[in-house]
């Protein structure tokens, strides 16, 4: 079901198997994943705990398998996560869930060139799984290969293969090509699916920030969220919350942005993701400690995290650094994220530490530096 239909069609199963075996280790890895797809990150990582407290009961692949989920989700240890799945395929060369998987591993860290021949190896291992052909177009769209990333696309289609990741993509791939008419073929199949439209309407969210509409990207940003919140994710609700915030805070609206930030805080179940969005726009409006504060509790629910010390932490303390009219300090805590900022997985997928290092150039006067740094990371 899953690999045919995607993450919303599969949860059923998952639960029931867990129903019928609650010591059914491979369930809750499973069912845990369909959660970490959907945003629920905390709902994910008590059910990766869970199987990783059960995993001597599983095989060597499932074991291989729980300990990765169990590195990034439980512990954000992307570096233990990639050396599980180097001796996965070590034993297993050809096992489509690693390739894939260490495939996602290498975009989180923003390294696609490295994730791309892994997800192509995926999608040729198992070439019936709607999931690899979401990888790889997702890889090739990020490496700026919008024809092969539309021809992966059509491929899975050819095959009757459809999903939900397949479809945000395309949406993504028409925005990036000006492709208005495909865009809204995509927004229309979303409303045929109503699981997917909060999805939407967080991308419809972005895009009319990109053009300017502020006021129409926050009603999307609140109308995604409720969707989420009358699904019962509240965390993906925050989630998006917070990102409506932090584009308030980038076009200036401080006062907004932190009032909103605040709400979302007290109304909302923020997770890892939304925390760090709410610690960066509460730095972009110049309140240190509510932004130290929420640092702090990162650390304390993910204190091995990869991308939270490489690009969350040192991203919101240059934007306060910012704030206090540092632009010197800014840019040299920016250096702890250069190998991972082009990473598509924090802070909302968007680039943030580029964007901030071109602030902190021009606060020093130099907008060659700043213009440079800029296209090089876009």
């Amino acid at each position: 079901m899953l690999h045919e239909r995607g993450t919303e069609a599969a949860i059923p199963y998952y639960q029931h198997a867990i129903e019928l075996d609650p010591e059914f280790a491979s369930a809750y890895l499973s069912l845990g994943k369909m959660y970490s797809n959907l945003g629920e990150i905390t709902k994910a990582r008590e059910l990766f705990a869970k199987a990783y407290s059960l995993r001597d009961h599983a095989s060597d692949v499932e074991r291989f398998d729980i300990d990765s989920m169990y590195y990034e989700n439980v512990t954000g240890n992307l570096e233990k996560e990639v050396r599980v799945y180097r001796e996965w395929l070590s034993s297993y060369p050809r096992d489509s869930v690693a390739l894939g998987n260490l495939g996602n591993t290498y975009s989180f860290m923003g390294r696609y060139q490295d994730s791309l021949e892994l997800q192509r190896q995926s999608v040729q291992t198992d070439s019936n799984d709607v999931i690899g052909y979401g990888n790889l177009a997702f890889v090739l769209l990020a490496m700026n290969q919008f024809d092969e990333a539309r021809k992966t696309i059509q491929n899975a289609f050819d095959r009757k293969l459809d999903a939900e990741t397949l479809r945000f993509t395309l949406y993504r791939l028409d925005f990036d090509t000006g492709d208005t008419k495909g865009m809204d073929e995509q927004v229309a199949w979303a409303a045929a699916h109503p699981e997917s439209a909060p999805l939407f309407l967080s991308a419809q969210a972005s895009v009319a920030a990109y053009y300017g509409q502020l006021k129409r990207s926050e009603a999307l940003s609140r109308q995604s969220a409720e969707f989420w919140q009358n699904a019962g994710d509240k965390e993906a609700s925050s989630a998006e919350l917070m990102a409506a915030a932090l584009r308030q805070a980038a076009f200036g609206e401080l006062q907004e942005a932190r009032r909103n930030a605040l709400s979302g805080l007290r109304e909302s179940q923020p997770g890892p993701n939304s925390s760090a969005l709410a610690a960066l726009v509460f730095a972009w409006v110049g309140d240190g400690p509510r932004a130290e504060a929420l640092l702090t509790d990162l650390a304390r629910q993910l204190p091995k995290g990869t991308l939270i010390k490489s690009i969350d932490s040192p991203t919101v303390r240059a934007r306060l650094e910012l704030s206090r009219n540092n632009p010197g300090a800014s840019i040299q805590l920016l250096q702890a994220s250069l190998p991972y900022e082009l990473s598509d997985y924090e802070l909302n997928g968007c680039v943030y530490p580029a964007y901030i290092r071109g602030l902190a150039y021009l606060a020093q006067r130099d907008g060659s530096s700043a213009g440079n740094r800029v296209q090089k990371d876009s």
